[in-house]
Parts: C-alpha cells; structure tokens; sequence
C-alpha cells in the first residue's frame, strides 16, 4: 500500500495536473506578458509540485500521518517556488562557467522569471520568505528534519 501511494504521489506530482502543466504554462507565457499570479501558477506546478511529490513519497513510504503530510507539502510548495526564484536570479546574477549553461538564457527566451515581473529585490525577498514557510512546516520534525532543513538553505542560498 505505501508504495502504491509513493507511486500515485510522484505520478500526480509529475503528470498532466503537475510538472507537466507547469511546463505547459510555462512554454504558453514566452514572449508574453506575465502577472505575479500566473508566475506562481507556473512553477507551483512547474517545480513545486513536483518537490513536495519527492517529499511526500518518502512520507509515504513511512507511514506518516496527515498532519505531517501537510507539513511536507507546504515544505515542498515553498521550496518549488523558492528553487525556481533562486534559478531565475541566478539566470541573471551568475556567470556561464558559474551556472553550467547559458548564463541569462531565461531573458533570451524572453521568458516569464521573477526578476523580470518583480523585480531583484522582492525575488530575492520572496525567495527568503519562501524559506522561512518550508522551515516553519518542517520544524516539529526537530533534528529528524536536519536534511530537509540544510537543501532548503541550500535552494536559496545557492550561487551557482
């Protein structure tokens, strides 16, 4: 049973109402005009839900209850959404030998980011924001949750 419920958790997290749509949004607002809303709609799909879809595999696969399952989605959905702000700052922040790619590839796509929508600033604030939510979820999990803790810090703080 926990399997089968890791399997439809990763399943939904990366299909058609998960990852998939996000990448769909994604590709549908390039060159366009984009708002805030439709920004955290792509990559609450896009990237968050596919995190929490890892995260709560493993919590499946356990056994945890649902009051920690929640935990583990707001940790995953804040941590999508953080990971992707991350990568749109460091899209404009990093260099090419940094980065592993294209430094500023997401502007020559004319893609939606934060930076672009808005600003560096309240990115960067937001992505901070992000992190102290995913901390906030996970911290009745106490030393138990010191991984999860430390890639949280890692998404956010990460320059390159």
């Amino acid at each position: 049973d926990a399997r089968l419920k890791a399997l439809t958790i990763v399943a939904r997290g990366a299909g058609a109402m998960g990852m998939v749509a996000g990448q769909v949004l994604d590709l549908e607002f390039e060159g366009k005009p984009c708002e805030e809303r439709d920004l955290e709609k792509i990559h609450t799909h896009k990237t968050g839900k596919l995190l929490s879809a890892s995260v709560l595999a493993g919590a499946a696969c356990v056994g945890a209850s649902s009051v920690d399952f929640e935990r583990l989605s707001t940790y995953g959905r804040a941590m999508g959404l953080a990971f992707q702000i991350a990568d749109d700052v460091l899209d404009l922040t990093a260099t090419t030998q940094e980065l592993g790619k294209d430094a500023k590839s997401d502007l020559k796509k004319h893609k939606a980011t934060y930076p672009s929508v808005i600003g560096m600033d309240r990115s960067r604030a937001r992505a901070a924001q992000l992190l102290d939510e995913a901390l906030a979820a996970i911290r009745p999990f106490e030393g138990n949750a010191a991984a999860l803790a430390s890639l949280a810090r890692y998404i956010v703080e990460r320059r390159s």
